[in-house]
């Protein structure tokens, strides 16, 4: 049952009336859990002050309205062996599709960054020119593909843009190549750690009721999750009630150099 005040409400909502008239052993499992999950997983990037869920927007306007963008990111990708996918839209109330679209991300990463070099300065394009090279090499992409690349950026270079275009292409540059590592550091924390948090979602999301596994889930989750920070002989052998009595001792943390793994994303 949905969390709202019109399900849920103490004088008027659905779940009171049935309650009184209806079912009075009616079980309480405190609300629709799955937006409960959704609004963990944005307390948990809120420190990252949506850097990436921003690109993620900016990234999918570019090329949402503009179909001629749209062509030539596709070309890119088809220069350096990338399947092609158009950029996904970030829905703010569905948080664990931030997986789903930094995985997406990561796969295009290449690809966006060459294509959005078109758009540098010549200043900016001597700086980032050597990193160009190296993706190109690490590719094996041939003379005549990097002569049609260079056809793409001379394309780009001079596309006129609207005011709001050109401060979205700004926001990109920061975070795709002026600000790479920090972009690919949130990117890979969030294809690392939302997985768990979606598969459960995605359990209790099916047609059938799943009801009667939700605790052993939810127990299963926090044990799963906290592995990122603690030792296995803080939790190990408890149950959930017992887990919630543990006193959190510095001993018991993990090294911070295991607490988080990254995976490289293959094209």
């Amino acid at each position: 049952m949905d969390s709202c005040a019109v399900m849920r409400g103490s004088k008027n909502g659905l779940e009171k009336k049935i309650r009184e008239s209806k079912a009075p052993a009616l079980l309480d499992i405190d609300g629709d859990i799955c937006h409960r999950l959704h609004n963990a997983s944005k307390k948990l990037c809120a420190p990252f002050d949506y850097w990436v869920e921003s690109l993620f927007t900016d990234l999918h306007t570019d090329h949402r309205w503009s179909v001629d963008l749209r062509e030539k990111l596709a070309e890119v990708c088809e220069i350096l062996g990338i399947k092609f996918t158009t950029p996904e839209r970030f829905v703010s109330h569905r948080w664990t599709t931030c997986y789903d679209i930094a995985a997406g991300t990561l796969r295009l990463w290449d690809a966006y960054y060459v294509f959005y070099f078109g758009f540098l300065k010549l200043e900016d394009r001597k700086i980032y020119k050597p990193v160009i090279r190296k993706i190109l090499n690490d590719r094996k992409v041939s003379e005549p593909a990097r002569a049609k690349l260079d056809s793409v950026h001379n394309y780009l270079k001079k596309k006129s843009m609207t005011s709001d275009g050109k401060m979205r292409k700004t926001r990109i540059f920061e975070k795709v190549l002026f600000q790479e590592k920090r972009t690919i550091l949130v990117l890979h924390f969030y294809t690392s750690v939302f997985p768990i948090l979606k598969e459960y979602v995605m359990m209790f999301q099916t047609k059938q009721p799943m009801v009667h596994r939700l605790y052993d889930k939810q127990l299963e989750l926090f044990k799963v999750f906290i592995t990122y920070f603690l030792k296995p002989e803080a939790f190990t052998r408890r149950s959930g009630k017992q887990m919630k009595a543990v006193e959190i001792e510095e001993k018991f943390f993990s090294p911070k150099k295991i607490c988080f793994w990254v995976e490289k994303q293959e094209s």
